[in-house]
């Protein structure tokens, strides 16, 4: 089967347009699902518990030897 050149050339586009309409759907949901994890992390933490792994830096006194 023998299809004519200007065929194949819209066929060829209309495949190439599919594909960067996927990866714009997967950026979009792909930059969704970080900013959504985003807010999760900054969200407030119940109160008595910190929001962080570690205890924020700040100057330190060095203590007294015992």
């Amino acid at each position: 089967m023998l299809l004519h050149p200007d065929t194949l050339l819209e066929l060829a586009h209309d495949r190439q347009r599919e594909l960067i309409a996927d990866a714009k759907r997967y950026s979009r949901f792909r930059r969704a699902r970080r900013s959504a994890a985003s807010d999760d992390r900054n969200a407030a933490a119940p109160r008595g518990r910190p929001v962080a792994n570690l205890e924020p830096c700040g100057p330190r006194v060095a203590a007294p030897a015992r």
